[in-house]
């Protein structure tokens, strides 16, 4: 979501690994704030966490505690709106 100033409320990014790791992320150039959730192969949130812009370099790394095939990035404090915890099976659909 780099070089993006907003997100609609319905919008996010799906990363789809090839294998499950501790997929660690940075906001460089990201001008929002994000909630980034991990999930694992079984669909399991495993990690949330509030990203902030970078504002200069070096940008924080963003590294969640377990493996993930999984990384969801949408809008900051998504995750507490829609009561998303670790420990909670996701459902993704095509």
């Amino acid at each position: 979501l780099m070089y993006r100033y907003s997100l609609s409320d319905d919008e996010g990014m799906l990363f789809i690994f090839d294998e499950s790791e501790k997929h660690q992320f940075w906001m460089k150039n990201t001008f929002i704030s994000l909630d980034i959730i991990w999930i694992n192969k079984n669909f399991e949130v495993v990690d949330i966490q509030t990203a902030m812009p970078c504002k200069e370099e070096p940008c924080k790394i963003y590294a969640p505690k377990s493996e993930a095939l999984y990384v969801l990035e949408v809008n900051a404090n998504f995750a507490k709106e829609k009561n998303i915890s670790i420990g909670n099976l996701v459902e993704i659909k095509n």
